[in-house]
């Protein structure tokens, strides 16, 4: 039950909205990952026009990508209508979130997008010291102990 509230807690939606994406051009919107090792999801439906392809890049591979030239995004879909896709980011940073509408020059695209990002919790498991493994053990045992001779006492009572 704890760890289900600790996923809970490390979820947050970045985003829910309509992005508009001109005709043979590509929007850019800001993804902030304030972590290492953060799963991004993104849910993305074309409301109107055509299909649009979405990359996630950093920022200096976006730059590459403005200016034309070859870029090493984190995660590239297909020219879609509606997606759905998960990946893991693994160093903090700013990101970009793509939408390219460059496959058709005839009309813009109206993309429904939803964003969330989950972060790897912070806590670690960590081994007790030696001399408190043996004190956890010795009072459970005592306590065990106790248990066990009550209960024999109270069924020794009744019998």
């Amino acid at each position: 039950m704890i760890a289900l509230l600790l996923l809970l807690m490390s979820e947050t939606i970045l985003s829910h909205s309509l992005i508009e994406v001109p005709p043979s051009h590509w929007t850019a919107v800001q993804l902030p990952v304030p972590e290492h090792e953060t799963t991004v999801e993104c849910r993305f439906k074309v409301v109107k026009g055509s299909r649009v392809q979405i990359y996630i890049a950093d920022r200096a591979e976006a730059e590459r990508f403005h200016h034309g030239r070859s870029f090493a995004p984190v995660f590239a879909s297909g020219f879609e209508s509606e997606g759905h896709f998960r990946t893991i980011v693994h160093e903090a940073g700013d990101y970009v979130l793509l939408l390219d509408n460059r496959i058709d020059a005839r009309g813009g695209a109206v993309v429904e997008v939803t964003l969330e990002e989950t972060r790897v919790p912070t806590f670690q498991a960590r081994e007790l010291p030696p001399a408190r493994r043996q004190a956890v053990v010795a009072l459970s045992l005592l306590l065990f102990g106790a248990v066990i001779v009550f209960s024999a006492r109270q069924f020794l009572k009744h019998s």
